[in-house]
């Protein structure tokens, strides 16, 4: 399950790649980058709700969700 959590990143990063360039193109550079802070913060937000979770798929699927965010 850690390799899991661990890939979906890189699986997200695959993914987001593609849309990068339109969201700068739109956006520019300064709120790419916020929208980036932005989300990589949700991210680590829900990494510490996961410590509360005691219920194991619940706490494998969040883990992945959060590490995808």
């Amino acid at each position: 399950m850690t390799a899991y959590i661990l890939a979906s990143y890189n699986i997200s990063a695959i993914l987001g790649s593609y849309f990068t360039d339109s969201i700068i193109g739109k956006l520019g550079r300064r709120y790419s980058i916020l929208l980036g802070m932005l989300s990589e913060g949700t991210g680590y937000m829900l990494f510490g709700i996961n410590a509360y979770v005691e219920h194991k798929p619940t706490y494998i699927a969040l883990a992945i969700g959060a590490r995808f965010v």
